[in-house]
């Protein structure tokens, strides 16, 4: 009896034990329905997490812009858009390494990593990774919200979403849900990771670090309107609510600061230029908005403070022509040949050895393959045709998009040598008022 005795004594010591261990932040589950996201510590509980800084930091490496008229904001996964954006991988084997485009994704900030090693000196060695997780699952501003890609007012852009013709600048996940293990135990595992592609992730398309959205223009960067509002926003990168039906939430930025103009992420101010120089008949009314076609200039900025990144620049200097798949090749009677005139022909990714010079597989085109690895990441080879060495692109489906069904395209550049003739199908320009549209651009940023 008395050996029994002390066996139960003991029982109840050991449950005591691992009891409290459950409370110092072993054990989490039953945590799990105060924040309600699975597998969350509350943090709350622990005066040396509660206050340490947001954890991540974002970055991406490529922006790309298409200057067609949208008649409304479509779904976000179509074959056209206004804006694309991504985080990407370029190492020493892929042929985008030609271009030392600068590495970006999600990582650990440096102030997050500082704090959290002051606050971990007085946890035992075993469990101080836990700890990083409970931190990295249920800080405010990272349980239960995502990285968003979205227009907003630069100079509120935690509130304000931009009004853009048709309502409200779409907001569109760009990653899926911080506060799952898959992007936790990444970042456990290796604190210094900067990381693009979430292989754990259940939902395949949630695992890449980019997202693309339209919105709706009669002439997107021509539409004088939506050019000022572009002026005046970011493209954003923010942290907001992943939880559907948020009431409006979903449209504040994260943060835990109350003061309105703080905001995590990064704002990409975006300037429009002009590739094609619109030559028109002196004879002609001036258009009444000055023909933008392209992306210009790309300006990264520090949410939170709105302070430009340090450091960085983006290079917009690659513009191609969005070409119809009716145009790619001129009828011989436009071009006054006796055969037609392959305008924007597919080309194959490497030229074959015996291929001829004729502007197709040029030798100065040796940065043909870093290009077209870019533009793949942006037009997938089962939605597009891309030709590098004649700067355009052909969609293989939705053809009429940047331009509408039957409408004839002037574009003096394009087709050089071929004079005005209306009866042809030629005019004498483009962006004047009452004549033809001219030729749509996509124009991809890399960053340096």
């Amino acid at each position: 009896m008395r050996r029994i005795g002390w066996g139960v004594a003991a029982a109840i010591s050991v449950g005591f034990f691992f009891q409290n261990c459950g409370k110092s932040g072993l054990e989490t589950s039953d945590m799990t329905s105060q924040l309600g996201v699975p597998g969350t510590a509350q943090v709350t509980s622990d005066p040396k997490l509660i206050h340490l800084p947001f954890p991540y930091e974002v970055s991406v490496n490529q922006i790309a812009h298409m200057s067609c008229a949208f008649p409304d904001a479509l779904d976000s996964g179509s074959t056209h858009f206004s804006f694309a954006v991504g985080a990407y991988d370029n190492p020493a084997d892929a042929p985008t390494q030609m271009f030392n485009i600068r590495p970006s994704g999600l990582r650990l900030s440096p102030a997050f990593l500082q704090a959290f090693s002051q606050a971990a000196t007085i946890y035992s060695p075993s469990i101080v990774n836990i700890k990083l997780k409970e931190a990295l699952l249920g800080l405010p501003g990272v349980a239960g919200n995502q990285l968003q890609l979205s227009f907003r007012k630069f100079n509120v852009p935690k509130t304000d979403l931009m009004p853009v013709p048709g309502g409200i600048s779409p907001a569109v996940p760009f990653l899926s849900v911080l506060s799952t293990d898959a992007i936790a135990d990444t970042f456990v595992a290796d604190r210094n990771a900067v990381v693009n592609y979430f292989s754990r992730v259940n939902n395949f398309s949630e695992r890449p670090l980019g997202a693309r959205f339209k919105i709706a223009s009669p002439g997107n960067a021509n539409f004088s309107a939506l050019n000022a509002q572009y002026d005046a926003g970011f493209l954003a990168l923010g942290y907001a609510s992943a939880a559907p039906g948020a009431g409006g939430t979903a449209e504040v930025l994260a943060g835990p600061s109350a003061d309105a103009r703080y905001a995590y992420g990064k704002g990409f101010r975006v300037h429009f230029g002009t590739v094609n120089p619109h030559v028109s008949d002196p004879t002609l009314p001036p258009p009444s908005v000055p023909p933008m076609d392209s992306l210009a200039s790309v300006e990264e900025y520090e949410m939170d403070s709105g302070a430009r990144t340090a450091g960085v620049g983006w290079d917009c200097g690659l513009k191609m022509k969005i070409v119809r798949n009716e145009d790619r090749y001129r009828p011989a009677y436009l071009v006054g040949s006796s055969n037609p005139v392959a305008t924007c022909p597919a080309e194959p990714y490497s030229p074959p050895p015996e291929s001829p010079d004729d502007g197709l597989f040029h030798p100065s085109h040796r940065d043909r393959p870093g290009i077209l690895h870019a533009l793949r990441r942006f037009l997938p080879a089962d939605q597009w045709d891309i030709n590098v060495s004649r700067h355009c692109i052909v969609p293989k489906k939705g053809g009429s998009a940047c331009y509408g069904s039957g409408t004839v395209v002037y574009d003096e550049v394009f087709f050089p040598g071929t004079a005005a003739d209306p009866a042809k199908g030629m005019y004498p320009g483009c962006g004047v008022d009452g004549q033809f549209p001219c030729a749509a651009y996509l124009t991809m940023c890399i960053r340096k």
